[in-house]
């Protein structure tokens, strides 16, 4: 199998000037963990919940989250010290998308096959891989449920 036979077509993206907060609502909607970054039409990074949470303790120590990845339980976990949750929301929507994305990103050609991606995901230690056509441009994406799903298919 190939990488545009398991990929998702519809890619949600969001931009580097977004901010962060609006990406974790997105992410809670739509079900999803990660998403690439895009500037007009050229991907210029990958962000993650985990890049979020995970880099959110350097940036404001007193805000620390829940183990669920539900954007509203997240926020119910937020803590501060001497703060109120108002005040802590003030500091967590300053943060844009470009302050926590991933700039180093793998991708993958839609004629790949699903044995060499899976290897990038392991080796990498990645979730998910753009896909992009022989010019550059976002044509999908391939994550680690849409390998066991196909796999589940053979």
């Amino acid at each position: 199998m190939k990488a545009r036979q398991v990929m998702r077509k519809k890619v949600i993206t969001v931009k580097p000037e977004d901010r962060v907060v609006k990406v974790l609502g997105i992410f809670s909607k739509e079900k999803i963990s990660g998403a690439p970054v895009m500037d007009g039409k050229k991907l210029v990074g990958m962000i993650t919940d985990s890049d979020i949470i995970a880099k959110l303790d350097i940036h404001t120590p007193r805000i620390h989250f829940a183990s669920s990845p539900d954007f509203l339980l997240i926020m119910a976990g937020i803590k501060g010290k001497g703060t109120s949750l108002r005040e802590e929301m003030k500091v967590l929507k300053n943060f844009r998308v470009q302050d926590f994305m991933t700039k180093r990103v793998f991708t993958v050609l839609p004629e790949d096959p699903l044995t060499e991606i899976a290897g990038i995901m392991h080796g990498k230690g990645v979730n998910r891989v753009p896909v992009l056509n022989g010019k550059g441009h976002l044509v999908g994406i391939v994550a680690r449920q849409d390998i066991i799903r196909a796999l589940t298919r053979c």
